[in-house]
């Protein structure tokens, strides 16, 4: 049809035919070239492979997996790329709090963030300029504050 988009691999074999062939106690995951995942999902029935697929025994999966940036797949295996994340996270929070103190917006973001069932697995909030540059005068780290909320670092 026209307008659909219609995938095969790169052995010329039809994914519709494909997506049935994949074990049904597996998370199926897509990923681009550096690894990021772009989807999963427990059936391929209604994935698009815009990059490469595996399959991850569900034993293997690890928990609070998503989206967010900080997960990174190989052909069989899936990992944080963020090491000691929640420690990470926790010290991070710690430059806000006397801005948290002064600025409900801040307060009301941290504890949101700190609550998500999630935590730390979920981007840290981002801030204003102003509120930024009082925790990095308390001597956070600005290259940690745009990598744990996933904020490109200017070019």
């Amino acid at each position: 049809m026209e307008g659909v988009p219609y995938y095969r691999d790169s052995e010329g074999r039809d994914w519709y035919d494909l997506r049935y062939m994949f074990q049904p106690d597996t998370m199926k995951v897509i990923y681009d070239e550096e690894g990021r995942l772009l989807s999963f999902a427990k059936s391929a029935e209604f994935m698009a492979p815009t990059g490469s697929i595996t399959e991850i025994p569900m034993q293997n999966w690890p928990p609070n997996v998503s989206l967010n940036g900080f997960w990174r797949c190989g052909p069989n295996s899936i990992e944080c790329r963020v090491e000691n994340l929640d420690e990470r996270m926790a010290a991070l929070a710690e430059y806000f709090e006397d801005a948290a103190k002064e600025h409900k917006s801040v307060r009301l973001a941290l504890e949101d963030w700190c609550s998500d069932v999630n935590w730390p697995l979920i981007p840290f909030p981002r801030f204003a300029n102003g509120i930024v540059n009082l925790a990095v005068e308390k001597g956070m780290d600005i290259a940690e504050y745009r990598l744990l909320t996933l904020k490109e670092a200017p070019q």
